[in-house]
C-alpha cells in the first residue's frame, strides 16, 4: 500500500460524502485485512450504528486510514488514493 496521508480518513469522508455504510463489506475487510479488535467492536455497536461510529473504535489514525481504504476498493472496487 502506498503511503496514505495524514488526516485521509477525514479527507475521504469529506471527498466522498455519499459514502455508504455496508456492515456486511465492513466486516468482511475486517476480517480479510485482520483488524480482530474492530470485528469485535462492530458486532457490539448497534444495529443502526454508521461507519463514523466504527471509526471512532480505531485506536491509531494509521489504522482508520488503511481500514477505510480498503472498505472504499470493496465498496467500488476504486482505490481511494493513488
Amino acid at each position: 500500500m502506498k503511503d496514505i496521508p495524514q488526516g485521509a480518513w477525514q479527507l475521504i469522508l469529506e471527498q466522498k460524502p455519499d459514502l455508504s455504510f455496508d456492515r456486511s463489506v465492513a466486516e468482511r475487510v475486517l476480517n480479510d485485512r485482520s483488524f480482530p479488535h474492530q470485528v469485535v467492536a462492530l458486532g457490539e455497536l448497534p444495529t443502526e450504528a454508521g461507519l463514523r461510529e466504527l471509526l471512532a473504535t480505531f485506536r491509531a489514525d494509521s489504522s482508520r486510514e488503511e481500514f477505510l481504504q480498503f472498505y472504499v476498493e470493496a465498496l467500488g472496487g476504486e482505490k481511494a488514493f493513488e
